[in-house]
């Protein structure tokens, strides 16, 4: 999809489309991950991290309070790790 890119960086923040084009950034996502790329994905937006990480890891004032895999992560624990009642880590 991007021969020759080694990295490929999209600031949600500073596009003023995001709200408009998720789809097509999911997709993107998507295809780039089948590919065999590395994307390393930040998000305040819980769903999004759900449906689009194969783990998470929680930080909390910058701390790892803990990580899943996308298997074992659910709303409840991920919440209660961000709130910071709770520390695991898989």
């Amino acid at each position: 999809m991007f021969p020759g890119f080694g990295r490929l960086r999209h600031d949600e923040q500073q596009d003023p489309s995001f709200t408009h084009n998720a789809a097509r950034r999911y997709t993107l996502i998507a295809d780039l991950a089948r590919e065999g790329a590395a994307i390393l994905l930040i998000s305040s937006e819980l769903p999004e991290g759900l449906n689009l990480s194969m783990w998470m890891i929680v930080l909390r004032e910058g701390r790892p309070m803990g990580k899943f895999p996308r298997s074992d992560a659910n709303r409840e624990a991920l919440m209660r790790l961000m709130a910071g009642v709770a520390s695991a880590t898989a």
